[in-house]
């Protein structure tokens, strides 16, 4: 987790909905789950903190063999979208004996896309995991074509590492002072479009 450029994690929820006050969610870009201590490390926090859902990025998971033993070692249920053995991968980790029922999840096939619905206090939501692209220009790409998988009657949660910052100066240590936000104006329009705000 040691990275010479730091980026705050984003959430961005429904702006005419109070955010439930008896669900935690927390994101983590892992840099990488292959590890045994760094996975054990990641999981006990999380267990510890005592999340509803985690949010991963860059799990470097890439085989069905690699899920079955997370999800074991996890011990709750788990959402994964492949990445490849260096890069990618995104999961969403649901704590042991959560009263909240996932109907159903969607995953790309990049490890950049995964999303859970459910409903809690009888309203619908869904909760987004993202990790976006490095590169300037598969970022914007990225960002401009997930609002298909924005669209339905829910209320809309999105987490996770977008690889950009709206305020270089206030959301980003290290680094290129005067870079870093590309891809925010394809956000603001998704932000705009979908009436969510930046938490």
């Amino acid at each position: 987790w040691n990275s010479p450029v730091r980026l705050r994690p984003k959430f961005f929820f429904p702006k005419t909905h109070p955010i439930m006050d008896n669900i935690s969610i927390t994101t983590i870009n892992t840099h990488g789950l292959r590890d045994d201590g760094k996975r054990n490390r990641v999981f006990q926090y999380c267990k510890y903190k005592n999340y509803d859902f985690v949010l991963l990025q860059e799990t470097h998971i890439n085989s069905v063999n690699d899920i079955k033993r997370l999800d074991e070692e996890w011990g709750g249920k788990a959402f994964w979208s492949f990445g490849s053995y260096h890069s990618c991968g995104v999961g969403i980790l649901q704590k042991r004996n959560c009263n909240i029922k996932v109907s159903n999840f969607y995953h790309d096939f990049d490890g950049r896309l995964v999303y859970i619905n459910f409903v809690h206090n009888k309203c619908a939501y869904r909760l987004v995991n993202v990790y976006c692209p490095n590169d300037d220009k598969e970022r914007k790409l990225f960002l401009s074509s997930i609002s298909r998988h924005l669209i339905g009657n829910f209320k809309l949660i999105i987490g996770g590492d977008f690889n950009f910052v709206e305020n270089p100066i206030l959301d980003k240590i290290g680094g290129n002072p005067s870079r870093g936000d590309i891809g925010k104006r394809e956000m603001d329009i998704l932000i705009r479009s979908f009436d969510i705000s930046d938490a």
